[in-house]
């Protein structure tokens, strides 16, 4: 009997909650959104770390900018998901238990727009870019020497390249032929900067030619071309296929497919 009495008040002297805890599956807890001070100084402190780390991002190289790209973005996330939650009405210290009418905090600047601006201008080129390019210009061996611009005169999706090339072969007339010419070539890009991989462009341009074989000034000519790159030491390899024609102003001409290749950076 004895035993019986004492099994008895072991079993109530165990609370509620614990017996709880002992034979239910536990529950979930789901985080507590932060109070609206401490919340306040989150969102102060993540906005100035993301200025911090736009300014830092700017001084590195292009291959180290991804990893503080990517923190900016968690932080950004992180910021969009503290405003998301509401946090949890004040309590009045007044008799009554009703909420103390508090104003909200006046809402953030829009970052999206702005960090979009922000990893477009971090993976932006150089402007402008110099190369070396190589290979058949016009259908004849080439080298050529060039500037690109990006986004001259803020047209989006496009590049301008100002260029100098010397290029040696037989011409229309099968005489052999030197050439030293400049040129100007207007770019449009399918790819933006930020994407990762390959990127492609289109492209059309002039050239006049400066001197020829018998120191001979030349005429105008011109080139329509298709081209691919990768980002690759800082900068860009990129390959580059078309026509092209150059024009001696006095009969012979070089005509015929072309295809360089360079980097630029």
């Amino acid at each position: 009997m004895k035993k019986i009495l004492v099994l008895a008040l072991l079993v109530l002297l165990v609370s509620p909650a614990v017996l709880a805890e002992v034979f239910l599956p536990p529950l979930v807890k789901q985080p507590e959104p932060l109070p609206l001070k401490e919340k306040q100084s989150r969102l102060d402190f993540l906005r100035k770390e993301i200025n911090r780390l736009s300014g830092q991002v700017r001084r590195v190289s292009r291959s180290k900018r991804q990893p503080i790209v990517d923190k900016m973005n968690a932080y950004q996330n992180e910021i969009d998901q503290l405003l998301r939650v509401p946090p949890p009405p004040p309590f009045s210290t007044a008799g009554n238990a009703s909420p103390a009418e508090e104003p909200p905090p006046p809402p953030p600047p829009p970052r999206i727009e702005a960090l979009k601006k922000l990893r477009r201008e971090v993976f932006m080129p150089r402007n402008p870019q110099l190369g070396l390019a190589f290979g058949l210009l016009a259908g004849i061996p080439a080298a050529r020497a060039e500037a690109t611009f990006f986004e001259p005169f803020h047209v989006i999706s496009s590049s301008g390249r100002l260029f100098a090339a010397y290029a040696s072969g037989l011409d229309s007339e099968n005489n052999f032929r030197k050439s030293l010419f400049l040129g100007l070539d207007g770019i449009y890009r399918l790819n933006q900067p930020y994407e990762p991989g390959w990127h492609h462009y289109l492209g059309a341009g002039a050239n006049f030619t400066l001197l020829t074989t018998g120191r001979t000034l030349g005429s105008l000519g011109g080139g329509l071309f298709v081209g691919t790159e990768i980002g690759f030491l800082d900068g860009a390899v990129f390959l580059e296929a078309g026509l092209g024609l150059i024009r001696t102003g006095f009969g012979p001409r070089h005509s015929g497919g072309s295809l360089m290749v360079g980097w630029r950076g």
